[in-house]
């Protein structure tokens, strides 16, 4: 049984079941009864849907007594149970995870008495109605991903099977400037879900439907955000971007922002001030039309904070992984504390060999990564884009600075070339999501075997192009 603790809610009437049999009958609550001297029911309320959102239900319970409660939901395939812990007399609960076009029964607890009820979701809109084409068993509940069969702007969340379950427009009350506008890197967590909205806004929205925060370019900030948020201890680490003009021509360089949680700027770090690029290059691309006749220079892609306060940023462009001094108090607060590329044309000399001791590869090498991160296993993790000719992949490498060394201890390979953004998560079970975001495919490989154990490739069901889908990232409830 998947075990929720939800917030917030309205709702359709269900059954009083009486008193439960093994409730200790020194807790029974006191009879009630109305002005017309018939007995009320102890506990009322129930569950109606939401009016943006075919899968989610608002659930409001009355008690007679004030007391905790506890709503099971079961459905197929799917056991849920909430929990509102608060001591009160009324509850509210949102219902979510719901799989489209499927009947629950859900059953409210407290103070010994029950009350049952059903409900039954609505069809998937046309906006977020995927179908996917599943090989194997996988093993991750809940995967999010940027997804659109037509207004951009969505995230959406699939299970192992994977069906929709969860959708939000992140674009939703932000003005109809940011309507049409894709979901260009995001972050979720079991507590709330953040969007990139292009290069023009950041949202973050409860799974249960609450707005949570926002900014906005030219608002909140200045400098047009892109590709990567992550969080840590309260704040926020967002990828940004500017020009600058250089003897040989002018570049975009990227550097990151530091909110804090009520998304106000309390720090700020730019690439440029550790490197001056050089060397020209064709403008346009990725930046043309926010900075005309710019180079995409740096173009990174990633940004992960360590619990030492480093900052792990990846950059594309210049085939490199470096260490960032994150801590703002740090007298060195924004040096490079090291490097690690494989290519030639990077400006940064690096400061690990990069080896497979192990022979988990004949080739020691990266391009073109993404997703650089530090997993709870304490290896550093990257998606090999391998836009140099060869198939993609997901690596592992053990960082040893005993030996000044990058040893690549483990290989996940793909069968295709992802040329753009894609992922690769460490699961709590030591399985591997990896995603190749061109090709709108999720594999899990359990480690074992160098075949994935489990695919999904999502598509949109009145068919057509389907969108970039960035990554798709595991939730652990």
């Amino acid at each position: 049984m998947r075990a929720l603790v939800a917030l917030s809610l309205i709702g359709c009437g269900g059954k009083d079941l009486g008193t439960v049999p093994d409730k200790p009958t020194d807790t029974a609550p006191p009879p009630v009864t109305d002005t017309d001297d018939i007995a009320a029911p102890w506990l009322s309320g129930g569950c109606s849907a939401q009016d943006d959102n075919a899968l989610r239900y608002n659930c409001v319970f009355n008690l007679s007594a004030q007391d905790s409660l506890q709503l099971s939901l079961d459905g197929p395939g799917r056991d849920q149970l909430y929990a509102s812990d608060a001591v009160t007399d009324r509850h509210e609960l949102t219902l979510y995870l719901l799989t489209p076009s499927t009947e629950f029964t859900w059953i409210a607890s407290a103070g010994g008495h029950q009350l049952a009820g059903t409900l039954t979701t609505g069809p998937l809109p046309p906006d977020v109605d995927i179908v996917a084409d599943v090989t194997g068993v996988g093993t991750a509940d809940t995967i999010v991903v940027p997804f659109q069969c037509g207004a951009p702007g969505h995230l959406v969340a699939v299970d192992e099977r994977g069906q929709v379950e969860w959708y939000q427009n992140m674009t939703r009350n932000l003005g109809d400037g940011l309507n049409g506008i894709n979901i260009d890197g995001f972050d979720a967590s079991a507590e709330s879900l953040i969007g990139l909205l292009g290069h023009a806004g950041i949202a973050e929205y409860a799974w249960e439907g609450e707005q949570l925060g926002s900014a906005l370019v030219g608002q909140d900030y200045d400098k047009p955000t892109h590709h990567s948020v992550f969080r840590r201890d309260g704040q926020r680490f967002v990828l940004n971007a500017d020009d600058y003009v250089e003897p040989d021509g002018t570049y975009v360089m990227d550097g990151i922002y530091v909110f804090d949680a009520d998304w106000n700027v309390v720090d700020e770090w730019a690439l440029r001030d550790i490197l001056a690029p050089s060397g020209g290059g064709a403008p346009g691309g990725y930046w043309g039309s926010v900075f005309p006749g710019a180079v995409d220079y740096s173009h990174s892609n990633g940004i992960y904070v360590g619990d030492t306060s480093e900052w792990i940023v990846s950059m594309r462009g210049l085939h490199t992984v470096i260490g960032v001094q994150g801590a703002s108090a740090a007298p060195d607060f924004g040096s490079l504390q090291w490097a690690l590329t494989t290519s030639g044309f990077s400006p940064f000399t690096t400061d690990y060999l990069v080896t497979s001791s192990n022979g988990a590869t004949a080739d020691p090498s990266f391009s073109d990564q993404h997703h650089a991160h530090i997993e709870d296993d304490g290896g550093l993790w990257l998606f090999d884009n391998g836009n140099f000719g060869q198939d993609s992949r997901a690596l592992r490498m053990t960082l040893r600075d005993d030996y000044d060394v990058a040893d690549i201890d483990q290989v996940f390979q793909l069968d295709e070339l992802c040329a753009v953004q894609s992922s690769v998560y460490l699961l709590p079970n030591a399985h591997v999501l990896v995603t190749c975001a061109g090709t709108q495919t999720i594999y899990e490989f359990d480690g074992a075997s160098p075949e994935p154990i489990w695919e999904v490739k999502l598509s949109c069901a009145q068919g057509g192009n389907a969108p970039l889908m960035v990554r798709g990232q595991p939730i652990f409830w």
